[in-house]
């Protein structure tokens, strides 16, 4: 089907760098058939941006370091909106994210809002960050469509912006036709030989993605790993050997006698992360009470890490309790207190290999179906296809 449309799709991040849940909703409507040119971070030669669902047409502008370098990344992200605005060959434009808005807000001035779509997967904290979350709320005002990833922060952010109508809730996930791997016992090997471990089943490997973090409960975690047996082990993925973020999780380690039990993995692709969870038998998910989007979160990386066919622990917060409990996705717990997290890790941890191979199963086929990110998108395309009845 030849679709009328041209979509301008503007993200401050590369999806062929980290995690492309930034860029999914270009991404993904370009596997649909519609006509998507994405304006993203990156490579400035940039034409294309390769990705399992095809081969997009892309541009790319560097991102700089400073105070300066940010002023005039955005001021050469206004300048190319607007050169393919005076062009004449986009008919509709898909801001990602608030670090665009104050780009995008003068840059589309006089553009019909109805061909203008605001989608966020983040939360601006009330009063934490002022300015940017004044600049959000005049182009979330502006647009035809809002676009956000999670309920309760659609509700908030319609009360809290005086928005016109609730925010369309799309999840932060990935598609069915994404792939996702298998576990692969020589990964599984390579991580417990790093630390002159044999691979044996009775190691139970925790999976937390990100550096050492008050915001992600890590202290709370590795006080809860030094309860358990032995056998617990955990996983750091994404930190830079010999950094501070990885001398602080030594530190933290050795002062609760988990010297031995804790191994760190390099920043690595998004496909490279992916096959990392597939080797581990669970994956954290913890966030303090200390913020809307934290209380409220709606992480990629669920869907990451049941797509990849292992179990979930994260916070007993309302959103993701309910997500978790509803298709019985793992456990939840109180983050900040270890105790709460060493029971769920000990409930997950006494499964059977027979269990845990029937459950990689499930999981993986509910990553594929009904959380999905095909399960929601489909409301963008029909938002998109009432376009043409206004013509």
């Amino acid at each position: 089907m030849a679709y009328k449309f041209n979509i301008l799709f503007v993200s401050n991040t590369d999806p062929e760098e980290g995690a492309p849940h930034h860029a999914m909703a270009g991404i993904w409507l370009a596997s649909r058939g519609w006509p998507v040119h994405l304006l993203t971070a990156g490579c400035a030669n940039r034409l294309f941006i390769n990705t399992p669902l095809g081969r997009i047409p892309a541009s790319g502008i560097p991102k700089q370091v400073g105070w300066l370098g940010k002023i005039g990344w955005q001021l050469h992200m206004f300048w190319r909106i607007l050169q393919v605005r005076f062009k004449g060959q986009t008919d509709v434009y898909y801001i990602e994210g608030s670090p665009v808005t104050p780009v995008a807000l003068p840059a589309l001035l006089f553009v019909p809002s109805r061909k203008i779509i605001y989608h966020t997967q983040d939360y601006l904290e009330p009063a934490r960050y002022w300015l940017r979350a004044a600049i959000e709320k005049a182009f979330a005002r502006r647009a035809g469509l809002v676009i956000c990833n999670e309920p309760a922060r659609a509700r908030f952010m319609a009360s809290h912006y005086s928005l016109s109508q609730l925010p369309m809730v799309v999840r932060t996930t990935l598609p069915a036709a994404w792939p996702t791997p298998d576990r692969d016992p020589a990964i599984r090997k390579d991580l417990l030989s790093s630390l002159g471990l044999e691979d044996l089943p009775k190691w139970k490997l925790v999976l937390h993605t990100g550096a050492y973090s008050e915001e992600r409960c890590s202290d709370a975690l590795l006080r809860a790993l030094a309860c358990l047996p032995h056998d617990y082990v955990v996983v750091f993925i994404g930190v830079v050997p010999n950094s501070h973020a990885e001398q602080l999780t030594r530190n933290a380690g050795q002062n609760l006698g988990l010297h031995k039990r804790i191994i760190f993995v390099n920043r690595m692709p998004f496909n490279e992360i992916l096959r990392i969870a597939a080797s581990c038998d669970v994956g954290i998910l913890l966030y303090p009470d200390d913020t809307l989007g934290d209380f409220f979160a709606a992480p990629g990386k669920l869907t990451e890490y049941i797509g990849c066919g292992i179990p979930i622990i994260a916070s007993h917060f309302p959103g993701l309790e309910l997500t978790i409990l509803k298709y019985d996705l793992g456990k939840v717990c109180d983050p900040q207190d270890p105790s709460s997290i060493a029971e769920a890790l000990q409930l997950l941890g006494a499964r059977n290999k027979q269990r845990q191979d029937s459950e990689r199963v499930r999981l993986k086929n509910i990553a594929k179906t009904e959380l999905s990110y095909d399960s929601m998108a489909g409301k963008i395309e029909r938002y998109l296809l009432s376009l043409g009845h206004d013509e």
